[in-house]
């Protein structure tokens, strides 16, 4: 099941479906009749790739791509890309979000870009957790030691 981010480039804003899995990353949007105005799917490719070729086969209906650099600026816009289309490619993108044609008539290159909800909370609340045992286990190691040393003395 994909996660979920809203992406706010300017004043445009979507609520996207993020799909991440290698089976997400290959359906994404294929074989969906239309999506909702202001929705859209965003792609987290794990990393930065030099080079990506979007597959157009399986799509019913035109699209506006928007990739992303890691640095959370767009490098570059694909306007109105038509199913079956077969030369869409982008470079340098750590993401990618697919939204209905015409959406991104306004977002440039070098436009900033917010994603918020993603990664999931979950994933924050880990490192969270992490960091409190942490400083639970520094706290337990100081206590010993301030006995030992109490022990020691009597």
């Amino acid at each position: 099941m994909p996660g979920q981010a809203t992406v706010t480039i300017g004043e445009s804003v979507w609520s996207c479906s993020v799909a991440s899995t290698s089976e997400e990353l290959t359906n994404g949007l294929s074989n969906i009749p239309s999506i909702v105005a202001g929705d859209g799917m965003l792609f987290d490719l794990g990393g930065v790739y030099g080079s990506l070729l979007i597959d157009m086969a399986s799509m019913l209906f035109p699209l506006d791509i928007i990739f992303i650099d890691v640095n959370g600026l767009v490098n570059s816009v694909a306007h109105d890309v038509q199913p079956l289309d077969t030369d869409i490619t982008g470079t340098n993108a750590r993401y990618f979000m697919e939204v209905n044609a015409g959406e991104a008539v306004d977002i440039e290159v070098g436009d900033s870009v917010s994603i918020e909800g993603y990664p999931p909370e979950e994933e924050e609340e880990e490192g969270t957790t992490i960091t409190q045992m942490m400083e639970l286990l520094i706290a337990v190691t100081i206590m010993g030691v301030m006995m030992g040393a109490m022990l020691s003395d009597s």
